[in-house]
Order: C-alpha cells, then sequence, then structure tokens
C-alpha cells in the first residue's frame, strides 16, 4: 500500500505510514476490501429475495387450493346428500310430512251376477311430491289407493257404473284428480295429477337415499280415518318382492288409511310410501321411493280413464289379454 503523502509503500496491514507516519486509511474506511463488501451485500439481497419469492409461491399455492376446493365440492341437491344431510327433530318432519300430504277418498259400484249395486268405499293417503311449469300438482299413492286393482282382481269382468276420487288438499280443499296414471308392471304405486289453481303448497320429493338398517324413520297418513297420525320406528330391513319391488321394512305402526303417504328419514327426507301392514307385530312395509323413482325413469306409466263406461273397457281389454 502507498503513502498518499509521501509515496513509499508501505505493508497493506499497516494503519500509519512508516516513514511520514500519516495515516495510510479513511477514518471511514472499511478494512474489508470493495469487492468484499459488494459479495456481503449481494447475498444479502440475494437472501431478501429469495424469501420474497418464496413467500408469493406460498400465498399463491394456498389460494390455488382454496380454489380448487370449492370447484370440486358438488353442491348438494334438494334434498341433501346422505353425508351433509340435515338432522331435524321429530316435530320440524311431523311439519314437513303434514304439509305436503292429502287425503284420498274413492268409491266405485259395481253391477253384480243379479244386477244389484256392490258399493266399495274407501280411503286413503298420498304425497305432493312435484309441481310442473304447466302449474300441475304430481301425487304419489299406492295404486291400490286409486281403486283399480280392486276392480282389476275382480272375478267377473265388473260392470262399472261410478266411479269415484276425491283429493282433499292439506289445508282441507277438496279436488278431482284430472288424470291417473298407474304403474304398467301393475306395481303398487300410483300419481295423480291436480290442477294447481286448488292452492300453494310446498313439495316433499322422492328421494334416492336408503337407510340403514337400525335407521330411524317417520310414518304420516289417515289411519282407520284419523287425519294426520305421526308415527316412528327404525328400519328393520330391506327387502326385494317380486310384485311389489324393493321395499323397506319397518316398525313404525301403519295401519288401512295410511297407504300411500309419506315415509320420512330423520332429515325429513320422502324415502318412501307406506303400503301394507303384514301379518304379526310390527311388519309393515314402505315402497323405496327408489322403486318409484325408476318406473319414472322408464316411464312406466299407463293412464287410466276415469268415466265408468271407459274403465270397464279398459279392464275387460286387460283380462282379454291376460
Amino acid at each position: 500500500m502507498f503513502c498518499r503523502k509521501c509515496g513509499k509503500e508501505n505493508d497493506e496491514k499497516m494503519n500509519f505510514c512508516g516513514a511520514c507516519g500519516a495515516a495510510l486509511k479513511a477514518e471511514n474506511e472499511s478494512s474489508l476490501k470493495p469487492s468484499d463488501v459488494d459479495t456481503k451485500k449481494s447475498f444479502k439481497m440475494k437472501k431478501i429475495l429469495l424469501f420474497f419469492l418464496l413467500s408469493i409461491a406460498l400465498l399463491l399455492f394456498i389460494i390455488v387450493l382454496s380454489d380448487d376446493e370449492k370447484t370440486t365440492t358438488p353442491e348438494s341437491p334438494h334434498p341433501e346428500s346422505l353425508s351433509q344431510a340435515k338432522i331435524r327433530t321429530s316435530e320440524e318432519i311431523a311439519q314437513l310430512g303434514r304439509a305436503s300430504t292429502v287425503k284420498i277418498k274413492g268409491r266405485f259400484v259395481e253391477k253384480n251376477l243379479i244386477l244389484s249395486d256392490e258399493r266399495e268405499d274407501w280411503s286413503g293417503s298420498g304425497v305432493i311430491v312435484y309441481k310442473d311449469k304447466e302449474d300441475k300438482y304430481y301425487i304419489v299413492t299406492n295404486q291400490h289407493v286409486t281403486g283399480f286393482v280392486e276392480m282389476y282382481k275382480s272375478d267377473t269382468i265388473p260392470k262399472i257404473s261410478e266411479y269415484k276420487l276425491d283429493v282433499i288438499m292439506p289445508d282441507g280443499k277438496t279436488c278431482v284428480p284430472e288424470g291417473i296414471l298407474i304403474n304398467s308392471d301393475l306395481k303398487d304405486y300410483a300419481l295423480l295429477i291436480v290442477d294447481g289453481s286448488v292452492g300453494s303448497y310446498p313439495v316433499l320429493p322422492l328421494n334416492d337415499a336408503m337407510p340403514s338398517q337400525g335407521a330411524k324413520v317417520y310414518a304420516m297418513g289417515h289411519p282407520r280415518g284419523l287425519d294426520y297420525s305421526f308415527s316412528s320406528g327404525v328400519v328393520s330391513a330391506i327387502r326385494n318382492d317380486p310384485d311389489y319391488g324393493e321395499l323397506i321394512q319397518i316398525d313404525a305402526p301403519i295401519n288401512p288409511g295410511n297407504s300411500g303417504g309419506p315415509l320420512l328419514d330423520d332429515a325429513g327426507r320422502l324415502i318412501g310410501i307406506n303400503t301394507f301392514k303384514g301379518y304379526g307385530e310390527s311388519l309393515n312395509f314402505a315402497i323405496s321411493s327408489r322403486e318409484i323413482s325408476r318406473g319414472l325413469n322408464e316411464r312406466k306409466w299407463v293412464a287410466i280413464p276415469t268415466t265408468p263406461d271407459e274403465l270397464t273397457n279398459l279392464i275387460k281389454q286387460i283380462k282379454k289379454a291376460k
């Protein structure tokens, strides 16, 4: 290192000139070489930049992951999926069932072999499952609640002189169905079509969710004419029957008049319609909503006439075809 004052060369480690004693370094000058200082600063800047880039990358990853979860999680349709279903109180389920359950009263009169009148009266239940764009309500019930099965199973070809089916809506208004559709395989479920001008009512859609054995279930209907009776029980088993299709066996009490009424799970979803009482205690059965939905999807429906003459002719045709 050369002295700035006298020009004599000195050792680089010396702070003062050995010849004239002048200071060899400025007071604020670092002992490090400029290249060393630049290297330190550069390394520090690189660390800051790397940390900044990693922070941005982590933030972007969190945002992408969040968006991916939103797009891949499907919205739950009504009614809720089995894993997301909201468990309701029995009071709430009773209100849901009552708001969409109807009462059905039927009658037909036929002439027997000695031409005297034989009159058959009955009552049952139904549940509003759909309302279309044309303001029509669709009500699911049992086929035997329409009376058709009794007329069809007659030992002789009946001469029907009167046929009537009344639907009493949840608010007590009475109307006559515009159409009656039965299953073409003669399984025990049917659809009634009612004009929506009768009033405004909530629908209880068919739900394909199947309860597990032991699951809590609730039945609504009009047993023995006792309007809007509500009972509860559990699923005893799931059965398959050649005549009825998929059945839910329950121990919830049902009786004549419950037929066609809703069977609800603990989320208030319509999982079946109450159909018949077996021989013995707590042996009761409902046709599953899934079975009815299959009939809908396969379009296995036949419209039956409501005028006595047309109905008589239809039964004649079916019996002759057999």
